[in-house]
């Protein structure tokens, strides 16, 4: 006959992430996906605009020159903190993984 109580006392886990390092790098990805979708709807919505280029045989380098070209500039600019956030969530995933390891 089993004699052990129904419900037993739950330890806290030893390897939890922290609350906040949690959210901050849920953040910084977020940040990264707006900012990979602004690249990549600015890119797709000039194609369309463009009627004077076939988007299947030229490239997209000649859609910098022209009509709509400021915005096919500006959306690497505004993709590279885009990449910064991915590389700062990553540290930070690491940096945490570390810091949980090692007690």
């Amino acid at each position: 006959m089993d004699t052990r109580p129904v419900t037993s006392r739950v330890e806290p886990a030893r390897h939890a992430i922290s609350t906040r390092a949690d959210s901050l790098t849920r953040a910084l990805d977020i940040v990264a996906l707006v900012e990979v979708a602004f690249i990549t709807v600015t890119c797709l919505t000039v194609q369309f605009l463009r009627t004077d280029l076939d988007s299947i045989t030229v490239s997209m380098s000649s859609y910098v020159k022209g009509q709509y070209g400021r915005w096919v500039q500006a959306s690497p600019l505004v993709h590279a903190p885009g990449i910064a956030a991915l590389v700062s969530a990553d540290i930070a995933r690491s940096t945490n993984a570390r810091a949980v390891c090692s007690r």
